[in-house]
């Protein structure tokens, strides 16, 4: 994930975002066929609500 955000020439030159959504498909193909279709992630609204510090913005001066 650091690749593709701070040097994305590099991660589209090796296409690092297709690896990723690769990665992400095999994690499902797995709940799909180790845990009865249940997914292995959290919602987005349980992940918004205790990790506050990802949704705040700094203001600086």
């Amino acid at each position: 994930m650091m690749i593709q955000r701070f040097d994305r020439g590099e991660a589209t030159k090796h296409k690092v975002w297709t690896a990723l959504t690769r990665l992400t498909r095999q994690y499902r193909d797995e709940d799909i066929r180790e845990r009865g279709g249940r997914r292995s992630w959290r919602r987005l609204r349980s992940i918004i609500d205790n990790k506050i510090v990802l949704w705040t913005q700094v203001f600086r001066r």
